[in-house]
């Protein structure tokens, strides 16, 4: 018998560029497992409305508020999607990507399995969107969130972080939240085995979207003091659209801009790029999960980052690279990176990054956790 997915998202299950590629990822196994329906789910007209005057409020108190966690707007979020409980019922299981909400309002007795990269709490003060709340979001958001998750089967966790906080702060049983991590999104047949051929020119990547978030500056600076101590060092920035014309204008940085991965050229592009360098430089100060881990991980490239949210997971120190203390600065990535050249650690780790993207860092590992899980969940109703 084929099992039945409901798949809710807001995203289609054709989208490789929606959550980096992950959600695709995701559709991609699942659709190994059984026959999914997409439902998707939609921002309301009414919500939008709602959302902006509460922000335009808030800006003039001079605070922040995330609507979707307030009674009201978690209400007007899930009572207007148009998810039908007729259709929800013919699947067998049904499996959430990244938004809880819509199940303020659905009450059903399929078992229901939620993916998450991060809880609510663990995202006060730490993420942007998340900085300067009201109380009453943040004590409200903290009701609705443990709510929500006290209606799921089983909760899947990118990182120990977020099943930690989902444990601690939420309420949730450890036997029913478990972490799973994500892969590279990037399709298996483009991986390549990497050859480690540094001689006299270190090719560094950034890959992020974020510019400040992600520690753009950081990179520039410790690629600034590579160059002014003798390693010849080009920085290759991916994933910024509007990046400062005065980072462009560096003689040792490329900006090769954002690239979208629905379009073939540049997704091909962005192989290419990746597969020249010899480290991923991305000093983030908020990370949940982090996929450019594992996708730098695939083809051989160690990373150096920060030691922060959900990044322990995916950077093992010595082994895939190293997450230095938050408080690092420029001068400690160069340390660190020159160290490693100069010790041939480099090209150990470029080594040991493979392994560990073969080992645990892809899909298929994360698929076949998950088909387990379905098949006990199935097995016990």
């Amino acid at each position: 018998m084929i099992m039945k997915i409901a798949y809710i998202s807001q995203f289609a299950p054709d989208d490789r560029r929606a959550s980096s590629g992950t959600n695709y990822k995701v559709v991609e196994q699942l659709g190994k497992m059984g026959d999914i329906t997409w439902f998707p789910i939609r921002t309301p007209k009414i919500y939008r409305v709602f959302e902006l005057a509460s922000k335009a409020l808030a800006k003039i108190c001079g605070r922040k508020i995330y609507f979707l966690y307030t009674k009201l707007g978690c209400n007007l979020f899930a009572r207007n999607q148009k998810i039908s409980i007729d259709e929800l019922n013919k699947c067998d299981v049904i499996f959430a990507f990244f938004n809880a909400t819509p199940f303020w309002t659905i009450t059903i007795s399929k078992p229901i399995v939620y993916l998450t990269d991060a809880t609510y709490p663990a995202m006060i003060d730490y993420y942007p969107p998340f900085c300067n709340l009201f109380n009453f979001n943040k004590n409200g958001g903290y009701y609705i969130e443990e709510c929500l998750f006290d209606k799921f089967t089983s909760i899947l966790c990118a990182s120990d972080w977020a099943r930690v906080s989902a444990i601690e702060d939420l309420h949730q049983s450890s036997d029913k939240v478990r972490c799973i991590e994500f892969g590279a999104n990037i399709d298996n047949q483009d991986v390549v085995e990497h050859t480690f051929n540094y001689t006299d020119h270190l090719h560094v990547l950034f890959l992020g979207v974020d510019w400040v978030r992600k520690g753009g500056e950081i990179a520039v600076k410790t690629c600034r003091l590579l160059n002014g101590n003798g390693i010849k060092t080009t920085l290759h920035v991916v994933g910024i659209k509007n990046l400062d014309n005065k980072i462009c204008n560096l003689p040792f940085v490329d900006n090769v801009g954002f690239l979208d991965k629905n379009i073939q050229q540049e997704y091909r592009l962005l192989l290419k790029i990746i597969s020249r360098c010899h480290l991923l430089l991305l000093p983030t100060n908020a990370e949940c999960a982090g996929i450019a881990f594992g996708e730098a991980s695939a083809f051989g490239l160690p990373v150096f980052t920060y030691k922060t949210g959900g990044v322990a997971n995916y950077v093992i120190d010595g082994e895939n690279g190293y997450a230095l203390s938050i408080t690092s600065t420029e001068k400690e990535f160069y340390e660190k990176i020159k160290a490693c050249i100069e010790t041939k650690t480099l090209e150990k780790l470029s080594y040991k990054s493979a392994l560990l993207y073969k080992n645990k860092l892809n899909w298929n590992r994360w698929g076949n956790e998950v088909r387990s899980l379905f098949n006990s969940i199935l097995n016990k109703s």
